[in-house]
């Protein structure tokens, strides 16, 4: 599961490690979904009638495997020793910095 040769020291725990990331069959397996539910309606309207019943089915299948494979698609680098978030260091760098202004008021 982990990915990449990439570590680093666990904030939550000090320890150092290699982040757990999930695997990236993941985003292919997202874009199969969003894939299969434009194919999906797309052939529906030639099922005429019996589109009232098999239009709900394929629907809303495809519409159940979209939120599981984006969680799992986007789901952030986890900690091996103590399973919490595993920030890198471009997240710390992202981190917005507070203005003076804000720092002197709070």
């Amino acid at each position: 599961m982990g990915h990449g040769s990439a570590g680093g020291v666990c904030r939550a725990c000090n320890q150092h490690v290699v982040p757990l990331r999930k695997s990236g069959w993941w985003k292919v397996a997202l874009g199969a979904a969003y894939v299969g539910l434009n194919v999906a309606v797309c052939l529906l309207m030639f099922l005429g009638p019996h589109m009232v019943i098999s239009a709900p089915v394929w629907l809303f299948g495809f519409l159940g495997l979209l939120g599981p494979a984006h969680e799992q698609a986007t789901a952030d680098p986890t900690c091996p020793a103590c399973g919490k978030y595993f920030e890198t260091a471009a997240d710390v760098k992202a981190a917005p910095a507070r203005s003076v202004a804000v720092a002197k008021a709070a």
